[in-house]
């Protein structure tokens, strides 16, 4: 019997979705990895499949999932594409990996359908995934195997995805933290200006799911210039970094929502001409 799928692997594949497949004892065939000894590791590991020796002994499968460290990622594609592996009419979808299929590009100039399907970061059971056609097809088989539902990208979009996480994880932390810090210099107290900061945070972002840009309001919605000049010079009094912080957010606000042109000029004429020190 030809099995369902293949994997090459590498790093914590037992934490990966792959390991919560239904049925994948039965399901999984060829293990391949940088070397025979990790490839025993993985099969171990997930109590499935079947350690092989070289990348060549995955040319039985019609799809292979690959799930390595992004560090280790150009090594096992170039393994991949330098095999005797007929990879038309085969499909291969890289599995958590941030940076979408492009880096299976070797792959897919050698006639494979590759696309990429990672888990939605703090949204439980769901699936996000990019790629060609068949391997959009596979990546819904997998998500609907996990009980899990599908969000699809365009072709190559995984920069732009990952971008857009950074918005709202790595970006974010920053001004949740000037956020409590000014709080805190204004004379609230450390958990009580972090329980108003969250507060207001966990209300905006549910304003924005509910009314999406007819949630933003305050003094910088209305245009008020009088009251974001005295946000500007009290914060430079304490922290220059954090009002040049609170310009520039307020400029690409209302370039962003397209308001108040003229308040928008005074910003960047500010900041051309004289930057809060």
């Amino acid at each position: 019997m030809t099995p369902h799928f293949g994997l090459y692997g590498g790093g914590a594949v037992s934490a990966s979705f792959i390991a919560r497949l239904p049925h994948l004892a039965t399901r999984l065939g060829p293990v391949a990895a940088s070397s025979y000894r990790v490839a025993s590791r993985i099969v171990n590991s997930l109590r499935a499949g079947y350690p092989v020796k070289h990348c060549r002994d995955l040319k039985s499968c019609r799809a292979l999932l690959v799930f390595v460290p992004p560090a280790a990622l150009p090594q096992a594609v170039a393994q991949l594409a330098a095999a005797e592996i007929g990879w038309s009419g085969k499909v291969v979808l890289l599995c958590e990996g941030a940076p979408g299929s492009r880096a299976l590009d070797p792959l897919d100039q050698r006639g494979a359908a590759t696309g990429s399907l990672s888990r939605v970061e703090g949204s439980p059971g769901r699936y996000v995934a990019e790629g060609d056609p068949a391997a959009l097809r596979e990546a819904r088989r997998i998500a609907g195997d996990l009980g899990g539902r599908l969000i699809e990208t365009h072709r190559h979009g995984g920069a732009l995805y990952s971008a857009g996480l950074a918005f709202a994880t790595s970006l974010f932390t920053p001004l949740i933290a000037v956020s409590v810090d000014t709080l805190r210099k204004a004379g609230c107290d450390g958990p009580a200006a972090a329980q108003v900061a969250a507060n207001l945070f966990e209300r905006t972002l549910r304003g924005w799911v509910h009314s999406g840009r007819k949630s933003w309001t305050g003094p910088l919605a209305d245009g008020n210039q009088a009251e974001l000049r005295r946000h500007i010079e009290a914060l430079a009094a304490h922290d220059p970094r954090a009002a040049r912080y609170y310009r520039d957010a307020a400029a690409f606000a209302l370039a962003w929502f397209r308001r108040h042109p003229e308040l928008l000029r005074r910003l960047e004429n500010q900041a051309a001409v004289s930057p809060p020190e």
